[in-house]
């Protein structure tokens, strides 16, 4: 029979372990107390109450059981021994469980927190992008603003030298004009006085006088009052700064050619600029 009860207490032990079931709080002692008169004492003192002529109508047999069950636990050596060590194997095994749950938690905020900065870096990436973007297209409207005002510059600047350039020419025209007229009028001057010359020496002579000569053109009429002839010197002056006019004229066209060859260049490179 000593058998059989040692058995059963020691299952008893091992289920009370099993269950979490603290036979130490249960009977408020010690874990380290081994007076048995001290555990008896304590038994009585905390079952008192489960007792069943004392609960009467309350007694619950499950509790007054699972008191007795705790002093006999307790005042066993073997059954005691078997009840620690399971329960020193259960709190290790908790302990172990709740290393490996903290363990995995921090891991897993570890993770949490990698996948918020990987989160964190990708959206300023792309911000930085979109921010780089915007500056190139500000960049692009910038350059393309400023090659248009450079053509507009440009384009102002070859409209105010084509304006000179033909004030330049039409002066040439005047002074052909004039240079036309001042040779017409020396022309008639020679032609009055070889006439002159002619009829003064048919008088003289004693001959009839030479016939007049004909009349000047319709188109070319004799100044209303006679001048004095030009000396050729003047002329020849004249003509000289003719010519150096014409030299002139010549070379500002070349180079009007030659500026708006340049403008026509630049605006085609400036558009070509742009689109990109």
């Amino acid at each position: 029979m000593a058998d059989s009860s040692d058995k059963d207490l020691l299952a008893k032990a091992q289920e009370c372990s099993a269950n979490n079931i603290d036979l130490y709080e249960l009977l408020q002692v010690e874990h380290t107390e081994q007076d048995e008169k001290k555990i008896r004492s304590a038994w009585r003192k905390q079952s008192i109450k489960y007792h069943p002529d004392k609960a009467k109508d309350a007694y619950d047999p499950e509790k007054w059981e699972l008191f007795e069950f705790a002093r006999d636990i307790l005042l066993d050596t073997a059954a005691r021994a078997a009840y620690d060590n399971a329960r020193k194997a259960a709190l290790r095994q908790k302990a172990e469980r709740l290393q490996r749950v903290g363990a995995d938690k921090r891991f897993a905020d570890a993770l949490e927190a990698d996948e918020r900065e990987a989160k964190r870096q990708r959206l300023e990436k792309e911000e930085r992008a979109r921010e780089l973007e915007r500056e190139r297209a500000r960049l692009r409207e910038e350059g393309q603003r400023e090659n248009e005002r450079r053509m507009a510059e440009e384009a102002e600047r070859f409209k105010r030298e084509q304006l000179e350039r033909a004030e330049r020419e039409r002066e040439p025209d005047e002074l052909d004009e004039r240079m036309a007229e001042l040779e017409r009028r020396l022309e008639e001057k020679r032609r009055l006085k070889a006439e002159k010359k002619a009829r003064k020496k048919g008088k003289t002579d004693g001959g009839d006088p030479a016939p007049p000569a004909p009349p000047a053109p319709a188109s070319a009429p004799a100044p209303a009052v006679p001048r004095a002839p030009p000396k050729w010197e003047d002329t020849k002056a004249k003509m000289l700064a003719f010519q150096k006019i014409r030299d002139a004229k010549k070379a500002a066209a070349e180079k009007a050619a030659a500026e708006k060859a340049a403008a026509e260049k630049a605006a085609a490179e400036a558009g070509d600029g742009s689109k990109e």
